[in-house]
């Protein structure tokens, strides 16, 4: 492990999702890591500065929360229960379209089953998987519930009803949620899973990828024999009802 490597996992001023980053730090040690005339790893390099691209995104994720959460001068309970909302509007959504699909299909195998796609509440989302999208709800609502946890709301009134200013204003924090839980989460990966990150084109887009390209496809492969194992015994439980009960009774027994 280079010392780049340490620092972007250990150094919170390497962090570009933390208050303390400094890009400024970053660009320093990292020439001093060129200079130092060991082989240089350019993917780590070109990790490190691709911090500066991601500490935008924290920032102006965080500029909007605080815009959004000032605007609504609502009081915090009131704010959570709305985001709970926002999340079980979609779960609906997703449980309508799951449904929907699985109707569609008279004879639903395993392979049918984690093969399904239905349409993501954001539509330039395209089709996503079902299955991660009820997950996917979770980790928003974390990411939007840890902010208001130290965000000070105190001395604010409980709206009396969800207006449309409210209502949108929530869906679109939401929304802007789950786009920032995407870009830190692919942060994340390409920093603790043996993975890189590179900037292309004039517009810096950004790609993540493995040093061990077969790295994604034993996670794929470790992922469809979870699920596999789980669809397969949610089935013996809706076959011996019994079962369901003595798995009920044996955590009871287990914990007395």
């Amino acid at each position: 492990m280079s010392a780049i490597d340490r620092k972007l996992k250990r150094d919170p001023t390497f962090n570009p999702f933390n208050d303390s980053f400094d890009y400024d730090i970053v660009k320093k040690e990292v020439r001093k890591y060129q200079e130092n005339g060991e082989v240089c790893d350019t993917r780590i390099v070109e990790t490190a500065l691709s911090t500066s691209v991601f500490n935008e995104y924290y920032k102006q994720y965080y500029r909007l929360a605080e815009k959004t959460v000032l605007e609504l001068k609502t009081s915090k309970d009131a704010l959570v229960r709305y985001f709970f909302a926002a999340a079980n509007r979609d779960l609906c959504g997703i449980d309508a379209e799951l449904e929907k699909k699985m109707r569609e299909v008279s004879d639903l195998g395993f392979e049918d089953i984690s093969g399904l796609r239905i349409e993501s509440p954001v539509k330039a989302f395209g089709q996503v998987d079902p299955f991660a999208m009820i997950d996917i709800s979770v980790d928003i609502l974390n990411v939007v519930l840890n902010y208001l946890r130290y965000h000070e709301m105190s001395g604010r009134n409980v709206a009396s009803r969800i207006d449309k200013e409210l209502k949108s204003a929530v869906i679109s924090l939401y929304r802007a949620t789950n786009i920032f839980r995407l870009v830190k989460e692919a942060y994340e990966t390409a920093i603790w899973e043996e993975g890189y990150v590179e900037l292309r084109g004039q517009d810096r887009d950004i790609y993540v990828g493995y040093c061990n390209e077969m790295y994604p496809i034993i996670l794929q492969v470790g992922l469809m024999r979870l699920q596999r194992n789980v669809f397969m015994y949610s089935l013996n439980i809706q076959r011996e009802p019994e079962m369901l009960q003595s798995l009920i009774n044996g955590s009871v027994m287990s914990h007395k």
